[in-house]
């Protein structure tokens, strides 16, 4: 029996393994790639605190955007 965080790493790896094959993320290792944005956002509670410069809505924009702009298929332009 797998435990729930096992069973988020596989869903979230599925999910880049899907966004591979349809171009939308550049070819990485999905299981490294699940393991590293899942590790990012887990070890959230080491650092985080209410009181601090970021809101939890603003640590999430940061996070999203470091973990798609991290597996975004260059664009055209990009590759010029």
């Amino acid at each position: 029996m797998h435990t729930q965080g096992e069973r988020h790493a596989r869903l979230l790896e599925r999910i880049i393994q899907e966004g591979i094959r349809s171009g939308e993320f550049r070819a990485v290792d999905p299981k490294m790639a699940a393991h590293a944005i899942l590790g990012m956002c887990n070890w959230l509670y080491q650092w985080y605190s209410p009181g601090g410069r970021l809101s939890p809505e603003g640590i999430a924009r940061i996070f999203s955007d470091l973990a798609l702009r991290g597996l975004a298929a260059p664009t055209k332009r990009e590759q010029k």
